[in-house]
C-alpha cells in the first residue's frame, strides 16, 4: 500500500499540464522562457539582461568594456657619489590605457606599462637637482627580466631610452646604473612596487 501511494502521487506530478504560455514551438533553448537563446530571459541575446543589446546593462546599446584599473608604481633610489648618499621616493600612476598621454606610451609602444611619476625631493645632498616628474616605462623580458625606459621630450617630440634593466620579483622591479653629473660619478639603486 505504502508502494503503491507513491507511485500514485508520482504519477499525478508527472501528469500535470504545462501553464499555458510557456512552450512556444519556435524556441530552440531548453531553459524554459520564449526566446531562442540560452539564457532565462526573454530578450533573445544571451547577457543574462532584459534588453537586447550583448552587453550587461540594462540601457539598450552595447557599451565598450570598461578601461582596466590603473596600476600605481611607489619606488625609492638611493643616490650615492664619493661625497654623500641620499634617497629619493617615487609615486607614480600608469598612463598606458589613458588617451590623453598617448604620445608618451607611443614613445614605448613595446612597453608592457607605462606610468607618470613624481618625486618628493627637490635636491639630492641639497646641491644635486632631482627631475620631479617623469614618465617610466616597464619593458618585460625573458624570465622576470625587465628594462626601465625613460621617456623625454626632444625638439618638441617624444623620445625614450633604456635606462637600465632588472629584474621583476613578486610585483616589485628592481635596478641599479651608474652615471656622471658635475664631473662626479654616481650610483642609483633602486625599485619600483608596482600594485594593479
Amino acid at each position: 500500500m505504502y508502494r503503491f501511494s507513491i507511485a500514485f502521487a508520482l504519477g499525478i506530478v508527472a501528469c500535470e499540464p504545462a501553464p499555458i504560455g510557456l512552450i512556444d514551438p519556435n524556441d530552440t533553448d531548453t531553459v524554459g522562457d520564449t526566446d531562442g537563446d540560452t539564457d532565462g530571459d526573454t530578450d533573445g541575446d544571451t547577457d543574462g539582461d532584459t534588453d537586447g543589446d550583448t552587453d550587461g546593462d540594462t540601457d539598450g546599446d552595447t557599451d565598450p568594456p570598461p578601461p582596466p584599473e590603473a596600476a600605481t608604481w611607489y619606488g625609492e633610489r638611493v643616490f650615492e657619489n664619493r661625497f654623500c648618499k641620499d634617497t629619493i621616493i617615487e609615486n607614480g600612476v600608469e598612463i598606458t590605457n589613458d588617451p590623453s598621454e598617448r604620445d608618451w606610451v607611443r614613445a614605448c609602444e613595446d612597453c608592457d606599462a607605462v606610468f607618470r611619476v613624481t618625486t618628493e625631493k627637490e635636491q639630492l645632498c641639497g646641491t644635486i637637482d632631482v627631475t620631479q616628474e617623469f614618465v617610466n616605462g616597464i619593458r618585460m623580458g625573458e624570465d622576470s627580466s625587465y628594462e626601465l625606459v625613460r621617456m623625454y621630450v626632444q625638439n618638441g617630440q617624444v623620445r625614450s631610452y633604456v635606462r637600465a634593466e632588472g629584474l621583476q620579483r613578486a610585483g616589485v622591479y628592481f635596478y641599479n646604473y651608474d652615471g656622471r653629473y658635475q664631473g662626479e660619478d654616481f650610483t642609483m639603486v633602486g625599485f619600483a612596487e608596482i600594485t594593479e
